[in-house]
């Protein structure tokens, strides 16, 4: 999957803003280095509005790209709700055109994992390049593998998290399991969601391509971007082994 497709799971936006809107670790991260360029930022993969709302909220210039249509309208009924001057794009992240500068593009949440090839990763990153102004930055966060979970998993249903229904009040439970394909370094999973006043079992897939440490620092290398830091956690660990994301700021070269 690339984000050129949009996966099933974001075709819910309200169901989507349910399971994740509690996930607010990276938020005062993001805002902060928002803060520190002085905008416009660009936001790739804005979704609902997450990071893209606390950044407007602090009067700093952000433009949210985003590929699938009913994020992007449930974020423009959220700005709107609140007054905010938020732009927003509905376009491949590998093939855009803004006609401007930004002294600092995001792509927060993992977004850069739904692109699996090599040429997708590639034209993603020179849309990326052409597209900062001169001595801007580049940050994103995804996933550091866990060898251990990805073998361990495969074929088996875990209870991973519960989260409450918005409009039944009642909790949901989401079981994971996960196919890994050790081949493409892709992430096959699927969540099965039940409760929430529903006796279905709701169904939700997505894939995401796995980025190991070393492996993402010679991808960055070879599109010309150069490592800045990489952290390892949003409060500023530098990255080490056993961390969870890899958290990395870069810049072309």
């Amino acid at each position: 999957m690339d984000l050129g497709r949009i996966e099933e799971y974001y075709l819910d936006a309200r169901q989507y803003d349910a399971e994740n809107d509690d996930y607010a670790l990276d938020i005062p991260f993001y805002v902060e280095r928002a803060r520190r360029s002085g905008g416009p930022v660009l936001e790739i993969g804005c979704g609902t509005g997450r990071v893209t709302l606390p950044i407007a909220r602090e009067g700093i210039e952000i433009v949210g790209l985003d590929v699938a249509p009913a994020m992007l309208a449930r974020l423009r009924d959220k700005a709107a709700s609140e007054n905010l001057p938020v732009s927003l794009v509905e376009a491949d992240c590998r093939d855009f055109a803004l006609g401007r500068p930004f002294p600092l593009i995001i792509c927060p949440f993992s977004a850069m994992q739904h692109l699996q090839e090599r040429a997708s990763l590639e034209s993603f990153l020179e849309r990326v390049r052409a597209h900062l102004a001169a001595g801007g930055i580049f940050i994103f966060d995804v996933f550091n593998p866990n060898v251990e979970i990805l073998a361990s998993g495969a074929g088996e249903r875990v209870r991973v998290f519960t989260y409450t229904d918005h409009e039944s009040g009642e909790d949901v439970f989401v079981e994971e399991m996960i196919d890994y394909d050790d081949a493409a370094q892709v992430s096959h999973i699927t969540w099965y969601c039940t409760g929430g006043g529903s006796d279905e079992i709701r169904e939700e897939t997505i894939h995401l391509r796995c980025f190991y440490p070393q492996e993402l620092d010679m991808m960055l290398y070879y599109n010309r971007f150069e490592l800045l830091e990489k952290l390892g956690t949003f409060s500023g660990e530098p990255f080490v082994a056993g961390l969870g994301r890899q958290i990395v700021v870069c810049r072309p070269v």
